[in-house]
């Protein structure tokens, strides 16, 4: 999903999704760390990308995803 001005994650999606284990939202617009508790909906998620969004230039943004999305073992193409 990279690249598509992507804002938010609708709350109906991890259930519809919920076997997903890989997420690249890489050149999107999140902006806003409350953007980002949806995720945690994603149980099996393994590997996300958020690289090249505006959230990403906040102070403790990896350290947030870290805590709020657990599962997740590479973010941003980083173990």
């Amino acid at each position: 999903v990279a690249n598509n001005r992507v804002v938010c994650i609708e709350p109906d999606v991890p259930l519809k999704l919920n076997r997903l284990e890989t997420l690249i939202l890489t050149n999107n617009r999140f902006s806003d760390f409350s953007d980002l508790k949806i995720l945690s909906e994603f149980k099996q998620l393994r590997y996300l990308s958020l690289y090249d969004n505006p959230v990403t230039l906040k102070k403790h943004y990896r350290e947030f995803v870290i805590l709020t999305v657990p599962q997740v073992m590479y973010l941003d193409f980083q173990k």
